[in-house]
């Protein structure tokens, strides 16, 4: 499996942009990439998976008497995941424990220096939760453990949310160790850097709170901690960059500021010419 990750500071429109680019995609003749979603429906789909057995009875009687189509799929999605999950759990994702380890030990650096997450300890334990159920074990593991083939693109991807890539000696305990194994299968075949400015990213988290959206995180911050947040984010993506860069890494880099429309164009051909120009080599 090929991955591509979109990263930037958090309110710099990474996944307004990934749906236009995914709009783009659909309206094009053939599809190069998936999503992490489409991965797994297509896994099982290959599989021809469907619940079985006594135990299945009561999922059988549910995916019956829906007539939404869309729900019957994303019902037989989420059974797919949990009959394979332990098997993924066990198997594959230990590959990744050192995106865990790193990630353990940037977030107790991380606590020690942040009064909310003082008073609230049990957010750490949610931010460690999450990132290993939702962006290791199920968008990454769980497609490696079926080898999938295809290029997969995500817009809020392991390396966007694991803020210990920026530190460079955290970086190197998992890029430069020769200790580890499969390691080419840590690296992403490419980075699409969505950058902009603090002030302005300060803005739209702000707007996204007041609208009642935000991270669990950004909704406990005063206005200045927030100003302070996107600066210290965008600096942190920037070094994050830099170390992949270093590792010859391809980068695009967007200014987030600039034509929404036009900057999907770019990313859609940059993602089919990486593709297409990969496949020619094979």
């Amino acid at each position: 499996m090929k991955r591509i990750e979109f990263i930037g500071p958090p309110g710099a429109g990474k996944t307004t942009l990934f749906k236009v680019v995914k709009n783009l995609r659909d309206n094009e003749g053939e599809i190069l990439w998936s999503t992490p979603e489409e991965a797994r429906r297509q896994i099982r789909e290959s599989k021809n998976y469907f619940p079985k057995g006594k135990k299945a009875l009561l999922k059988r009687s549910f995916y019956t008497l829906t007539n939404n189509k869309k729900q019957k799929e994303k019902f037989l999605d989420l059974c797919f995941i949990n009959h394979y999950k332990n098997d993924v759990f066990y198997k594959t994702l230990p590959r990744y424990n050192p995106y865990i380890d790193i990630l353990i030990k940037h977030n107790a650096n991380l606590v020690r220096h942040n009064e909310n997450l003082q008073r609230e300890p049990h957010l750490k334990a949610k931010m460690i939760g999450w990132f290993l159920e939702k962006r290791l074990l199920l968008d990454l593991a769980f497609l490696a453990h079926f080898e999938y083939e295809k290029y997969v693109v995500y817009d809020d991807g392991i390396i966007h949310n694991n803020n210990a890539l920026s530190k460079r000696e955290l970086f190197n305990k998992v890029f430069n160790n020769n200790s580890i194994k499969n390691i080419e299968s840590l690296k992403p075949e490419a980075i699409i850097f969505c950058k902009i400015t603090s002030d302005e990213c300060a803005r739209r988290r702000l707007k996204r709170i007041n609208e009642g959206k935000g991270t669990f995180i950004g909704k406990s911050l005063k206005k200045s901690e927030l100003k302070s947040i996107c600066a210290t984010s965008l600096e942190k993506k920037e070094r994050t960059v830099e170390n992949f860069k270093a590792l010859n890494t391809p980068i695009l880099t967007l200014n987030m500021e600039e034509n929404l429309q036009e900057n999907a164009v770019i990313v859609k051909k940059y993602i089919n010419r990486l593709i297409q120009n990969r496949n020619v080599s094979r």
